[in-house]
């Protein structure tokens, strides 16, 4: 009963993992732009940005809570990402 509950609760939370999968894959793309063009700084802060935003997303989602509740310290993970996401 209660592993049908985490799985409905995972289910209803999909619309997060999309959309981190898509951040990832965007920050991912410019940094990657970044390091063939060091002189465009602009791709390395838009791509960290948005790993950060990511991370920061996952870690507030219930598959983050999923993931860091087995690796321990979720909240100072979250408080992390968010403080780097903000600079």
């Amino acid at each position: 009963m209660a592993r049908n509950r985490t799985l409905e609760y995972l289910l209803n939370d999909l619309n997060t993992l999309l959309f981190v999968a898509i951040a990832l894959m965007v920050g991912m793309y410019h940094l990657f732009f970044y390091a063939t063009r060091y002189s465009e700084r602009q791709y390395l802060w838009f791509g960290l940005g948005s790993v950060c935003f990511a991370v920061n997303a996952i870690a507030f989602s219930a598959w983050g809570g999923l993931l860091l509740n087995r690796l321990g310290p979720a909240y100072r993970c979250t408080d992390a990402s968010g403080h780097v996401a903000a600079v």
